[in-house]
């Protein structure tokens, strides 16, 4: 959260690092943590789930994004985002904060190099405001594929999570999961359709069958904003994704420290649902913007 404008900003962050410091997890990626001490009460919380983490600053306030996971950090990066709206919108703010693609190389006990993708893609105009609001996803989300395509060309496996700003109809999503050649891990592990074609009445099936993650009527730190036509119909909108791929392993050549041409593990995902939808601590008791997960 932003400081001196997001409600209830300490707590909520405090809640979130109680949460990770008794969590399973092995990678957590996180978006819009724009306070780096905030950032730092996390990582020292969490320390002994997630030993190893990464901020990344971008832009005159940063870029919001952070990774904490089990495995060592070998190799960092950050690409900020070629068009990140106008310096004359400062109440849009992206322009100020470097919306960027940032990367964490882990060395993972099984897979070897694995890189881990964060994001957070240009806010402003959603799916149905002007094209020239969506030309910036659009060019996003093209570059966000070239970096996963060198990732895996590199024998790397991938995995790419964030808040794209985008439902999973738009072409920001088309262009990434296409020329990235990456999977989605809802899709991969639900029976449920990319999208809903009829109109959901409960907010809790869309949440559970759709992974709706924004706008929901159950988050009460949005209620009361104007909503698109998308969110009242299907009672929010899934903006937030875990994709992954494998690596691509040029012919007759490992790209990697075995000998065999082709990967010796394949990722493929289980399970993946929504979590961390509710926050309770002292007299405060509202609804905490959800959380994605894959396994």
């Amino acid at each position: 959260g932003l400081k001196y404008v997001s409600k209830d900003r300490q707590p909520r962050i405090q809640a979130i690092a109680e949460v990770l410091s008794t969590s399973d997890y092995d990678i957590v990626c996180l978006q819009e943590l724009w306070v780096h001490a905030d950032f730092q009460l996390i990582r020292h919380q969490a320390s002994k789930t997630l030993p190893y983490a990464k901020f990344f600053f971008s832009g005159a306030l940063g870029s919001g994004l952070a990774i904490l996971t089990k495995f060592p950090i070998i190799e960092t990066s950050i690409r900020p985002y070629s068009l990140n709206g106008s310096p004359l919108d400062v109440a849009g703010g992206d322009f100020f904060v470097g919306k960027s693609v940032v990367s964490a190389v882990v060395e993972h006990p099984l897979l070897g190099d694995c890189e881990v993708f964060n994001t957070h893609m240009y806010a402003k105009g959603g799916d149905d405001g002007e094209e020239s609001n969506r030309a910036h996803r659009i060019v996003g989300a093209w570059q966000f594929g070239n970096l996963i395509r060198a990732s895996a060309r590199r024998g790397r496996y991938v995995i790419a999570t964030g808040d794209f700003n985008s439902i999973p109809s738009s072409l920001p999503i088309t262009i990434v999961r296409s020329h990235g050649g990456l999977v989605d891990a809802w899709m991969a592990s639900h029976d449920s359709s990319l999208f809903p074609t009829e109109t959901v009445f409960s907010p809790q099936l869309a949440v559970r069958d759709y992974g709706i993650t924004c706008d929901s009527p159950l988050n009460t730190y949005s209620a009361g904003k104007p909503l698109s036509d998308v969110a009242k119909r299907f009672q929010g909108k899934r903006l937030d994704y875990v994709f992954y791929r494998q690596p691509q392993i040029p012919p007759g050549s490992s790209g990697r420290s075995t000998s065999s041409s082709t990967p010796s593990w394949e990722l493929f995902c289980v399970k993946s649902e929504v979590v961390l939808t509710g926050l309770t601590t002292l007299d405060l008791r509202r609804s905490l913007k959800s959380a994605t997960r894959a396994q």
